[in-house]
């Protein structure tokens, strides 16, 4: 998760290894690129901010 257009506020997550309570996410900051799923989903709320998210299947990254 990457803010786009400054800081992204409120943040919330669930399905996550590294789930977010409320937190802030800085733009220009790489706190929320190495999240993992723990569940089959997961959910993202935010307060206010936009939010760039980007899912990846590591297995079809291993060749």
């Amino acid at each position: 998760m990457l803010p786009l257009t400054g800081n992204a506020t409120g943040v919330h997550t669930t399905g996550l290894y590294y789930p977010l309570r409320g937190e802030t996410l800085h733009f220009g900051r790489p706190r929320g690129v190495s999240n993992v799923l723990e569940q089959e989903q997961a959910w993202v709320s935010l307060e206010s901010g936009l939010l760039l998210i980007i899912h990846t299947n590591s297995r079809e990254l291993k060749t």
